[in-house]
């Protein structure tokens, strides 16, 4: 966080902004407005807001149903509610839903800059907090948005508070989530993997519950069930959106009570758990559907992680490559291997749909395509990768002469095969010079990359008068 804090105010009404920003006395605060919720997730990103004050009714929707999306983002700001219709129940799902504070928007000047100031308290509090002693168990990166997310691992880790970890698939959920389990007191007893998708349905109860001997053919003996397992220690759904609603109403008395009855007993067992669950869902709008339990959300929820994308943080992609490409070396016991420039730039270049777990896929698919070179060149990248980036690259220099406007003109329309055959060529010329200055003339790597024949390709540098200078 900069050292002036900076505050949106998310209203249609210019006058509370006025009001705000004349009576906050303090010089160490940035002040913006937005009058719509259109673009705010973008506009916070921006500024990198410490506290966005938004209207509950806006012309363009409801600022509760943004708390979430706000919070979202990189540095995670604190959301004060302002409401004209001010309601009990909206300032339960207000809360519930992440804000730090509900107020009537006719209230006193006083209330709200109090509002702001435990707002700064709070945060200053939190970025000062020591996290730098963590046990990061494989967490790569200096971004800023990583050092958000590590402070707040840290202080889940301090507490047994219920925590969510949302975030795109292969963003490593289950690292974090064990990260908190080793830095806290429980980190001496069992951390329980479930994963929500891989367990069916029809055993699923018995796999977390546990069950009796005959309770259902097939249960020869006792078994104990993973909660069970992880008493004193941590228990992690992993892709917990993908649970029936029928065992979310039974996990929600679990939750309350710390206590379950194995399939086929009639005796309650006690465990004292930790709960992490991770989702790449969105819980909150699945519970607007219907699929999901508000109640058990709202539980669910009590503190939560959203870890960002590959593409988020772009400069911590070449630490995670490097990183892996040691470990998975000493892991092959082969020599240690250098990423040269070219593939540096490419690995920055590309846009990882598969985030950090497609990154270390790529780096194990590069050990075993160049296990005998000291240098990572670009044709070790894997052919998805390569050709990814090319067709980038050429959507990103298309020449002038393939841009051919179509006239409004009725009789200078082109015909469309000559239009067509025009583009073509000019799209033939463009590629072929692209990847023949990209491999520096190798016919052979540009064979590979391209999918054409030698032949092929000596045919279309022939017909396009290309010379295919190589060094």
């Amino acid at each position: 966080m900069i050292n002036k804090s900076h505050v949106l105010i998310i209203d249609d009404n210019k006058e509370f902004y006025k009001n705000i920003s004349k009576y906050y006395n303090h010089n160490d605060l940035n002040f913006s407005i937005l009058s719509s919720l259109k673009n705010c997730v973008s506009k916070i990103k921006s500024l990198d807001c410490d506290i966005v004050i938004i209207n509950e009714k806006m012309p363009d929707g409801n600022g509760i149903e943004m708390i979430q999306k706000i919070r979202e983002t990189q540095y995670s700001p604190e959301v004060i509610i302002i409401s004209e219709d001010a309601k009990p129940e909206s300032a339960e799902k207000a809360i519930n839903m992440g804000a730090s504070d509900y107020l009537q928007k006719k209230s006193l000047i006083s209330e709200h800059i109090e509002a702001i100031e435990l707002c700064i308290r709070f945060r200053k509090q939190l970025l000062s907090e020591k996290s730098s002693n963590l046990k990061r168990n494989g967490i790569i990166g200096a971004s800023n948005i990583i050092k958000t997310c590590l402070r707040k691992v840290y202080l889940a880790a301090q507490s047994n508070v219920n925590v969510l970890i949302t975030g795109k698939t292969g963003t490593g959920k289950e690292l974090f989530s064990n990260a908190i389990h080793d830095n806290s007191s429980r980190s001496k007893n069992n951390f329980v993997v479930v994963d929500c998708t891989a367990i069916p349905d029809n055993i699923f109860e018995s796999m977390i519950f546990g069950h009796k001997k005959g309770s259902f053919t097939g249960a020869l003996t006792d078994t104990d069930g993973l909660i069970k397992q992880a008493n004193n220690g941590t228990l992690f759904l992993d892709e917990v959106g993908e649970l029936s609603l029928s065992f979310q109403k039974k996990f929600l008395r679990v939750l309350q009570e710390q206590k379950f009855r194995p399939v086929g007993s009639n005796k309650e067992i006690y465990s004292n758990f930790r709960l992490i669950t991770a989702t790449n869902k969105d819980l909150f709008q699945m519970a607007k559907d219907g699929v999901f339990r508000t109640d058990l959300l709202f539980r669910l929820s009590a503190f939560s992680i959203s870890l960002p994308t590959l593409k988020e943080r772009k400069e911590d992609i070449i630490k995670l490559a490097n990183y892996h490409l040691d470990r998975m070396c000493k892991l092959y016991q082969i020599p240690c291997k250098k990423i040269s420039p070219s593939v540096t730039d490419c690995l920055k270049q590309y846009h990882w749909p598969g985030n950090v777990r497609e990154l270390v896929n790529t780096i194990d698919y590069i050990l075993t395509v160049a296990r005998n070179h000291s240098t990572i060149l670009p044709y070790h990248l894997p052919k998805s990768i390569r050709i990814q980036l090319t067709c980038n690259a050429l959507r990103n220099n298309v020449p002038e002469d393939t841009k051919i406007e179509i006239s409004d003109d009725k009789s200078n329309i082109p015909n469309f095969k000559d239009y067509c055959k025009k583009i073509k060529k000019q799209a033939e010329i463009n590629y072929l010079n692209h990847i023949s200055h990209l491999f520096n003339g190798n016919i052979k790597k540009m064979c590979n990359v391209s999918g054409l024949s030698r032949s092929h390709i000596y045919n279309l540098f022939k017909k396009n008068n290309i010379v295919n200078n190589s060094n």
